[in-house]
């Protein structure tokens, strides 16, 4: 089935005739020749030059030399100056620096031969900077001018980046939507004079496409050319056949997205693809109405019949666009892997941050993750562990040597820091739910369960590790990370005051379990026993941490939870992760509803009845008061086995002691809880 979606960018009809310039926008996200792979943060390092900082009013930058030949509108220009507003002049005699403004083009207030990503942004926050940096090998070379941080007046929590991007050899523009905290509006184009400009459409209300990812992973750009815009250009913008395929499921749909860069409408075109490098296979389409910057979507009429597995190249692209040849070649190719096997199963990624309660931006990062982790159908589809660690500060009172260790493992010396499968590296705080998805639709090829007992003090793992495919690794381990789900105490500096998923002891250490290649079929199982000792000690902080010899930090023992995973260790991919399944409670003889917790407890408004059972039932909640009074009863349906939660509202309950009772299958526990307002 063909779809066409119109892209939210169109081309300003009424200037293009008056002027020099045409643009386009990207087709895929990332920067434009991948030359710039530095991270987005504030502040000048890797080598970036500070060329203008914080400013209380608009201000020009001094005059900047331009470090390769370059030309503007058809003439050469060798510097170029910038306001702190948004605007880069190759005028030597700019005037006033324009005003914070999101104003049409051509608007007054602008030099004549100017670039603008102008808006409603203005340089007064302590972090706000414009830096410039050349990356590329002569005669391909890029200079970026990067306003970092930068803050909008209306609201403090609001801040961009962008850049404006000069490319040597062809003299083309780049205006780079890099990073951004909230929506803006921005007038983006070129001025040539008083009265001609060519803007992207939309200008001067161009919405941010980009957000707060400090990569190029999620950065939009448009380019500026200088000539006349082709009549016929389709660029590749992407591969979208599904990247893993079962060769049982052989032939596969080929699948694609292309966008018109022309500047006619697309009546009829060839799509093709081809598979290593081999024979191009192409069908026609007619009937098409394509307008120019609207991206078409296909599924191509003769599928692709794998006939072995393995890693392949499928690229797809666009010719004969409406029985002409493609003007621009250089951008017609999208390509992407698809690999073919005999089997694989469900992946539960693993998710370990590196956080602190001693950590103001980690607060950020643990709110969007566990947002992430209770969002609707997201259960099951994960596995987390939190290394609390020693900085900054005094650090945090629940780091050990555990924790530290496996963050130098990562080379990790920032926090926030996740790390997803042990691949994926980045702060928690740009972790999305499509970021999400993606994890999860990677497939796996291990099955591994695990099972764990609690008794006193006393804990047990068992796991088994099932490959369904041989893996060539030869260096794996498998890992038990003992968590506590919530804790309270290690309460610091940040204002958090409750932290999940807390790392308080692996299994056998940090280094894990040695286990032999996978094989296919060939089961492998582990198993560790560990005893806590002594009692509970809060640390201090970072550098009084518990010794695990002879004592420990456990502020429950009914809320521990086994996290396993088997990980490679020299490439530190992830090969599968569960959450261990509890078979034996805390001193509890019941078989089905093993381990229940209260939090927090005191409680005011609402408190949280954390449980596990053995098998999916119904569980009964009933609340006594201090003197044997029934004073609330509800039942809650659809739980599964393992950990759940059920969320309580204690607002109208008096201040004083409760006791808590819940029932499964004819079992009981029985919990105290305290109201405190």
């Amino acid at each position: 089935m063909k779809k066409i979606f119109t892209l939210a960018i169109g081309l300003s009809l009424g200037l293009m005739g008056f002027s020099q310039y045409y643009y386009l926008p990207s087709v895929s996200p990332g920067n434009p020749g991948g030359l710039n792979m530095d991270d987005e943060y504030p502040g000048a390092s890797a080598g970036w030059t500070s060329i203008l900082t914080t400013s209380a009013s608009p201000t020009w930058s001094s005059s900047q030399t331009i470090p390769f030949t370059f030309n503007f509108n058809g003439a050469p220009v060798t510097s170029y100056s910038i306001s702190s507003t948004g605007v880069l002049t190759f005028s030597s005699s700019p005037g006033a620096a324009p005003a914070v403004a999101s104003a049409a083009l051509p608007d007054a207030s602008i030099p004549d031969n100017s670039v603008c990503a102008w808006g409603d942004f203005q340089m007064t926050g302590s972090n706000d900077e414009v830096l410039t940096k050349t990356f590329g090998s002569a005669g391909s070379q890029q200079h970026w001018i990067f306003w970092t941080s930068i803050s909008n007046p209306s609201s403090t929590s609001c801040w961009a980046y962008w850049a404006i991007v000069l490319e040597e050899g062809t003299d083309n523009i780049h205006v780079v939507d890099m990073r951004n905290a909230c929506s803006v509006s921005k007038s983006i184009g070129i001025q040539i004079n008083g009265s001609t400009a060519i803007s992207v459409a939309g200008s001067p209300n161009v919405d941010t496409q980009s957000d707060t990812d400090p990569t190029a992973v999620d950065n939009f750009y448009y380019t500026f050319i200088y000539g006349t815009q082709p009549t016929e250009d389709v660029a590749g913008v992407a591969m979208t056949t599904g990247q893993y395929q079962l060769i049982a499921n052989a032939p596969f749909d080929i699948e694609g997205e292309l966008m018109n860069l022309g500047s006619a409408n697309i009546n009829s075109m060839d799509l093709n693809y081809s598979v290593n490098g081999g024979a191009t296979v192409t069908q026609n389409v007619t009937g098409l109405n394509v307008a120019p910057f609207d991206t078409y979507t296909f599924t191509h009429g003769t599928p692709w019949n794998a006939t072995a597995t393995g890693s392949y190249t499928v690229e797809v692209w666009a010719s004969n666009i409406n029985g002409n040849t493609d003007a621009n070649t250089s951008n017609d190719v999208a390509s992407g892997p698809v690999e073919v096997f005999n089997n694989f199963t469900q992946r539960i990624p693993l998710y370990e941050t590196f956080t602190s309660s001693t950590c103001g931006p980690c607060v950020a990062g643990n709110m969007n993750l566990e947002g992430i982790f209770a969002t609707s159908g997201n259960a099951g589809k994960y596995t987390s562990v939190k290394y609390q660690s020693s900085f900054p500060g005094t650090g945090d009172p629940y780091c050990t040597d555990e924790s530290t260790n496996r963050r130098q493992y990562y080379g990790i010396n920032s926090i926030p820091r996740l790390e997803v499968d042990g691949g994926w590296d980045n702060n928690a705080s740009s972790m999305t739910q499509q970021l999400f998805d993606d994890f999860y639709a990677v497939p796996a090829f291990v099955d591994l369960t695990a099972t764990y007992s609690i008794n006193n003090q006393t804990i047990n793992v068992d796991v088994d590790i099932d490959p369904v495919e041989t893996l060539p690794s030869t260096d794996l381990v498998v890992h038990m990370a003992v968590i506590e789900y919530e804790t309270f105490n290690n309460t610091g500096s940040n204002g958090e005051t409750e932290f999940a998923h807390v790392m308080k002891k692996m299994l056998p250490d940090e280094d894990g379990d040695p286990i032999s290649q996978l094989q296919s079929g060939v089961q492998q199982t582990a198993s560790q026993t560990y005893t806590f000792q002594g009692n509970y000690r809060l640390p201090s902080n970072a550098s009084d941490a518990i010794n695990h010899a002879i004592e420990h930090s456990v502020e429950e023992f009914s809320d521990l939870g086994v996290v396993v995973w088997v990980q490679d260790e020299n490439t530190f991919e992830v090969y599968q992760s569960t959450i261990a399944s509890l078979v034996t409670g805390v001193n509890n003889d019941n078989t089905q509803l093993l381990t229940a917790k209260i939090y927090p407890n005191p409680v005011q408004d609402n408190a949280t009845i954390a449980f596990h059972l053995n098998n999916g039932s119904d569980v009964m909640v009933s609340i006594y008061n201090q003197f044997g009074q029934l004073v609330s009863h509800d039942t809650y349906t659809g739980f599964g086995a393992g950990r759940s939660t059920i969320n309580i509202n204690t607002s109208e309950l008096a201040n004083g002691m409760y006791t808590v009772v819940l029932n499964s299958n004819d079992e009981r526990l029985t919990k105290k809880m305290t109201v405190a307002k």
